[in-house]
């Protein structure tokens, strides 16, 4: 069996070899476990060099010029989310309200309610007394003094 010299090996881990010769290469390494230990050391040797390196001057800036661009970025695209929801829950509640006006709820519901209330008054004791009494008008002037004296106050 043909083994590879170290160059060989150094030049496949920089990618300089054809296509052909690379995978011969590969199918190599499948085969032959002395070649296969002095790749694995080239590549390890190769990775310490390379972590031993010192990093540049300006790597801090740039990484951290990356994350201010990400965030940036992020609060864009929430923005647009929350303005798109917005706008959902705005036309979601016109189109149910479109509804239910074209089916007749509201008309029916502004029907039964009123015959509902008298039947409910007619038939609890007390509630009749209630009604009578003039709790609403009281209710509509208290809130309407407050609303004044709210409003006097600005």
């Amino acid at each position: 069996m043909k083994h590879y010299s170290s160059i060989e090996w150094l030049n496949l881990l920089s990618g300089v070899v054809n296509e052909e010769v690379e995978c011969e290469l590969h199918e190599h390494l499948l085969e032959c476990e002395e070649c296969l230990n002095i790749y694995v050391s080239l590549i390890e040797n190769a990775e310490e060099t390379h972590l031993n390196s010192p990093l540049s001057l300006d790597f801090t800036d740039r990484v951290m010029n990356t994350i201010h661009e990400e965030n940036r970025k992020l609060q864009a695209i929430k923005k647009r989310k929350t303005f798109n929801n917005l706008i959902i829950c705005y036309v979601s509640a016109a189109c149910i309200t479109l509804f239910f006006m074209s089916s007749g709820i509201f008309d029916f519901l502004s029907k039964k309610i009123p015959e509902s209330s008298t039947k409910f008054s007619t038939t609890h004791l007390g509630s009749s007394n209630l009604l009578s009494n003039g709790w609403t008008d009281r209710l509509v002037d208290k809130t309407s003094s407050f609303v004044n004296g709210f409003t006097k106050n600005k």
